[in-house]
């Protein structure tokens, strides 16, 4: 028997502003609830119980303007605990008189045993940055019309819409994982846009654009890495003397032991490497832990070797990267450059667990994308698969849980009603002869509970795997399934 359990989100009326609430997002290690309002402002409330009263004194106002925003956890080894992970909220968005655009950076921080936001100290040693401590960042890329952040762990994208690029950046602590407040930041690629995008999505050690007619894929493995810079480490290698010509009064190491100036002495000076091969292996060996999407080791900053950011085209199949349609001949059009305008495009993408996405399209259809390999460390593949189900899906929430076989997810059709989903983790089979089976599997889904709201849905966030918050017209509301 499944339960149901609801409440109103009461939250405090000496700073709730008067203004709209448009949309909402949640932090799930933090339980951080982040209110975005009608004139850009955001407010956020960490340490957030929906069933209970939350506290008036770890509230964080940011004011405006906000184009886009999103969390980010830094993490400095992997599957880190929760204590000795860090929360920081990016806010992207115009400054004011200027074109450039400008990256505020909040960090939850413990203050007399309250958590609470507060300014970050970003510094980034790399061209193109102007870092302040007052004002935050700012990044020499045209806000144009509107910019779109994606933040997962260690990672986070920006996408100028104007500019048709995309910047890839790793961040990570300085000093204290715990108590520090001073964050590092670098930029390690930018990806030129030739093709509409939809929709941008960093989980899983993927970067994933929606598009039209499906999605691609970039693995971040090779984005974070980059390339390297090689310079030359004197402090490594050793000088040997070789005495070609003695004039007779020379020692055998080459120096003259006679005190006679015009001394006829030849020596040939050769640099002897140490074993390294000129390979700078600390770095390298930060890299890989960046492309694992975690960058706590101090190599990163040695000075023998500098991060060289990458550039590519969105089109480019370099390093893994493919593009997955959601029909044979989605793809098809895809590729031919036909007429986009009625073209199906990916408007939202999920991580359901470590290797499968739920992705949204434009006419209300849901799909399961598969990734998989035919061995460990092997090329990466990808299957698309149609979800059946009855309703036009205009939202989706999803948590993601790779602890379970069956994966719990929440859909709206934007006007009154709200349905708890489930589809089973099958995993891919490489064998034909059990493919198609595999794939009748996948297609089914299975109605775990409905809830119908009186109040116009506006926006739809997962809490758990099994609860969600639903913003209605100025109200909020939690719902949880057992």
């Amino acid at each position: 028997m499944v339960l149901m359990q609801a409440c109103k989100l009461n939250l405090p009326h000496s700073l709730r502003s008067s203004l709209e609430v448009n949309s909402l997002l949640f932090e799930h290690s933090s339980n951080t609830l982040a209110l975005m309002h009608s004139d850009s402002s955001i407010l956020l409330f960490p340490s957030l119980s929906p069933f209970s009263s939350p506290s008036t004194q770890s509230q964080t106002l940011i004011p405006p303007f906000s184009s886009s925003s999103c969390f980010l956890r830094l993490q400095s080894t992997p599957n880190s605990s929760s204590s000795n992970t860090r929360v920081i909220f990016l806010v992207a968005g115009p400054r004011h008189g200027d074109s450039r655009v400008l990256l505020r950076f909040w960090i939850l921080h413990k203050t007399n045993n309250i958590n609470m936001f507060v300014k970050a100290k970003v510094s980034c040693n790399q061209k193109g940055f102007v870092c302040d401590d007052r004002v935050g960042v700012l990044v020499d890329l045209s806000h144009g019309i509107s910019v779109k952040l994606a933040g997962s762990v260690n990672v986070f994208a920006m996408h100028s819409i104007s500019a048709r690029k995309i910047w890839v950046f790793a961040a990570k602590m300085i000093g204290d994982e715990v108590d520090s407040v001073s964050v590092k930041l670098m930029k390690c690629a930018v990806i030129d846009c030739t093709i509409p995008i939809c929709s941008i999505t960093v989980s899983s050690g993927f970067f994933i654009l929606g598009e039209c007619n499906g999605v691609r894929i970039f693995p971040l493995r090779h984005i974070i890495k980059g390339k390297m810079k090689k310079q030359r480490d004197y402090a490594r290698k050793k000088e040997k003397k070789t005495v070609l010509q003695n004039c007779g009064a020379c020692l055998e190491n080459g120096e003259c032991g006679s005190s006679d100036k015009n001394c006829k002495s030849v020596v040939k000076l050769q640099s002897v490497d140490n074993g390294l091969g000129g390979k700078n292996i600390a770095f390298k060996e930060s890299a890989e832990s960046l492309s694992n999407g975690y960058t706590g080791k101090p190599e990163v900053n040695n000075p023998a070797a500098k991060h060289k950011t990458l550039k590519m085209k969105q089109e480019s199949s370099a390093g893994g990267t493919f593009f997955v349609g959601f029909t044979n001949q989605a793809a098809q059009n895809q590729k031919s450059n036909m007429n986009q305008l009625f073209s199906v495009k990916a408007v939202s993408i999920h991580s359901l667990s470590q290797k499968k996405f739920l992705i949204l399209d434009s006419v209300g259809e849901l799909h399961l994308l598969d990734l998989y390999s035919m061995s460990p460390g092997s090329e990466i593949f990808g299957q698309m698969r149609r979800l059946s189900h009855i309703i036009k899906v205009q939202m989706l929430a999803v948590h993601p849980d790779i602890y379970t076989r069956t994966q719990t997810f929440w859909v709206s059709d934007g006007v009154h009603s709200v349905h708890a989903m489930s589809v089973s983790d099958v995993e891919v089979s490489l064998n034909e002869n059990e493919k198609s089976e595999n794939e009748e599997k996948q297609l089914q889904i299975s109605a775990i509970e409905a809830v119908f709201a009186s109040e116009r849905i506006q926006d739809l966030i997962p809490l758990s795997t099994n609860a969600i918050l639903m913003l209605g017209q100025g109200n909020i509301y939690a719902y949880a399934i057992s």
